[in-house]
């Protein structure tokens, strides 16, 4: 059963940030995370690029986006496509004024 869910495709929407990892080591470098929400946080990595330059996901610094992709055992992500998350309008009420 693990095996046939780390297989199927997620979907998840959050702002890519590039944040700095491993500071004052040989090894320090700014990676690609997803910021979902203020407890979850997601290690990204879009399929095919230069995981030490992140060209792809470079243009989404900052941006809120949609990504489809899989979880890797490791909690990183691995992302198939990327979108940028469109808002939908919220419908406001009708208020009327007290006559």
């Amino acid at each position: 059963m693990t095996e046939k869910q780390s297989n199927e495709m997620e979907q998840l929407t959050g702002t890519v940030v590039f944040l700095l990892t491993n500071e004052g080591s040989k090894s320090e470098s700014r990676l690609p995370f997803l910021y979902i929400n203020k407890n979850e946080i997601v290690k990204i990595y879009f399929h095919g690029d230069n995981p030490f330059e992140n060209p792809t996901l470079q243009q989404y610094d900052g941006k809120t986006v949609e990504i489809r992709g899989k979880m890797k055992s490791n909690r990183s992500f691995v992302i198939e496509q990327i979108t940028i998350a469109t808002k939908i309008a919220e419908d406001k009420p009708q208020a009327s004024l007290p006559r």
